[in-house]
C-alpha cells in the first residue's frame, strides 16, 4: 500500500514536467521571409523571447529558431511574436528579442516579459516606470514615477485630441489598460489592425458519465476472527464532471472535479478454525457510494482522437442499504439479520485514483471519452457490533464513457 501511494505521488508531481513541450498549430517566419506552417512550442518563460521551437508534423524533428534566423512566430488564432531591437535605454544595450504583439496599428503595443514597448513609424520606445521615495514631513513614502505617460501624451499620441491622461489618474502599467489606450489612439487615426484575441486564462467544460465498476471489500468477522474478500459484479455508475483548463498555460492539462454515484451488491464468505469448532460466514451487502474525485488530466497528443492519463484523489461517502450475514459453527448454527437501522461508515473514506483513456472530438463543441479508472482506498470501517462484520472498502476498477460539451 505504501509503495502504491508513493508511486501515485511521484506521478502527480511529475506531470507538470510534461508540459514543457506543448506544441500547438502555428507558424514561423524565417529571416528570408518564407513562412513555415506546422507546430510551435508554447511556453510561458523568458526563453520564449529568445528562441522558439518548431516542427512540421507531430513526428518531425524539432527545429530551433532565434532572432537571427526568424523574423517572428505565432500560434493559429492566438499570439504573434515579432523580432525587434530593444532601445538602449531600456536594457543598457541594444539587443534583439521576440516581442508579443498586443496591439497593431499606427502605434503598436509590444510586451517582453513584464515590460511594455511602443512602436511608431518603425521606431521602438520603452514604456518605463520606476519607484521613488517622497517625504511628507519626516516620513518617507514610496510612489510611482510614470515616465511612460509623459512619453505617450507628449509624443506618441499627441496627434489625437481624444487622449488626455492629465487629471484622470493616468493609465495603469498593465496590459489591459495600455491595450485600451492604444486601441483608442489607432481608432482615432483610423489605423487599427484587428489581431486574434488571446486565448482565455481559464476555460471550462462539463461532461455526463455512464458506465460500470467492479470493486472489492475486505471482510473481517468479529466473532469468528476470520477474514475474506467480498466482491461485486458490474455495478452501474453515473456521474457529472466539471473540467477547468488554462489554454494559455497548456492545452493538454486540465483539472477536473466530479460527483459519481454507484450502487453495488457485494457477496463473499469467510472461514476460521476456532476453539469451539469451524466457523464460516456468508455475507451479503448492498452499498450506495457517492464519490467526489479531483483529478489532473494530461492529453498525450493533440489530435482528433487522443489518449490521456490522469491521477488524483477522491472522497467517498458509503451507505449500506441492506446487509446480512449467516454464521455457522461445527456444533451449532446462528443466523443474524439486520433490517431497518443498519450499521454505517463512521466517517468518509479516501481513495487514490489512476486512470487512462481515449478522447474523441465529435464536433467543435461535442466530444466523447472512454476511460478506465483504478482505485486504491483507505476507507473507514463499518461500526463493529456483535451481529455484523467489520467491512473495509479496498480497491476497484471502473470503466466509464462520457459525453461532454
Amino acid at each position: 500500500m505504501k509503495h502504491r501511494f508513493t508511486f501515485f505521488l511521484l506521478l502527480l508531481f511529475s506531470l507538470p514536467a510534461l508540459a514543457q513541450r506543448d506544441f500547438r498549430p502555428g507558424f514561423v517566419v524565417r529571416a528570408s521571409g518564407d513562412t513555415l506552417r506546422g507546430l510551435v512550442n508554447f511556453w510561458e518563460s523568458r526563453s520564449q523571447n529568445q528562441r522558439c521551437f518548431f516542427k512540421a508534423t507531430p513526428t518531425a524533428t524539432v527545429q530551433e529558431f532565434t532572432t537571427e534566423t526568424a523574423l517572428g512566430y505565432g500560434f493559429t488564432g492566438d499570439r504573434i511574436y515579432e523580432a525587434i531591437t530593444l532601445p538602449r535605454d531600456s536594457v543598457n544595450t541594444s539587443r534583439q528579442v521576440f516581442a508579443w504583439v498586443l496591439i497593431r496599428g499606427r502605434a503598436e503595443l509590444l510586451a517582453v516579459g513584464p515590460l511594455f514597448f511602443a512602436r511608431k513609424d518603425g521606431e521602438v520606445f520603452a514604456l518605463t516606470r520606476s519607484e521613488k521615495i517622497v517625504y511628507i514631513g519626516n516620513k518617507p513614502f514610496k510612489t510611482e514615477d510614470r515616465a511612460y505617460e509623459s512619453l505617450l501624451t507628449a509624443y506618441l499620441m499627441a496627434d489625437c485630441s481624444r487622449i488626455d491622461l492629465t487629471g484622470k489618474g493616468g493609465v495603469p502599467y498593465t496590459a489591459n489598460a495600455l491595450k485600451q489606450l492604444f486601441i483608442v489612439y489607432n481608432r482615432c487615426m483610423n489605423e487599427l489592425v484587428e489581431l486574434p484575441k488571446p486565448k482565455l486564462w481559464l476555460t471550462w467544460e462539463w461532461a455526463i458519465y455512464g458506465g460500470a465498476s467492479v470493486s472489492g471489500l475486505g471482510l473481517y468477522v468479529v466473532r469468528g476472527e476470520s477474514t475474506a474478500r467480498l466482491s461485486t459484479g458490474l455495478a452501474p455508475t453515473v456521474g457529472v464532471e466539471l473540467g477547468i483548463s488554462s489554454l494559455r498555460r497548456s492545452e493538454r492539462f486540465s483539472t477536473r472535479l466530479g460527483l459519481f454515484r454507484t450502487t453495488a451488491v457485494f457477496t463473499g464468505s469467510a472461514a476460521k478454525q476456532t476453539p469451539t469448532g469451524f466457523y464460516r460466514t456468508d455475507a451479503f451487502l448492498t452499498m450506495t457510494s457517492l464519490q467526489v474525485p479531483l483529478l489532473v488530466r494530461y492529453r498525450v497528443i493533440r489530435t482528433r482522437i487522443s489518449p490521456f492519463v490522469q491521477a488524483g484523489a477522491a472522497v467517498r461517502f458509503n451507505t449500506t442499504r441492506s446487509a446480512w450475514y449467516h454464521g455457522e459453527l461445527s456444533d451449532q448454527a446462528q443466523v443474524f439479520t439486520d433490517r431497518g437501522a443498519l450499521p454505517r461508515l463512521a466517517s468518509p473514506g479516501f481513495s487514490a485514483l489512476l486512470g487512462a483513456g481515449l478522447h474523441a472530438t465529435l464536433s467543435r463543441q461535442v466530444w466523447l471519452r472512454a476511460e478506465l479508472r483504478a482505485e486504491q482506498g483507505l476507507h473507514s470501517a463499518l461500526e463493529k457490533t456483535s451481529t455484523f462484520p467489520d467491512v473495509k472498502p479496498v480497491s476497484g476498477v471502473a470503466f466509464l464513457v462520457s459525453l461532454g460539451f
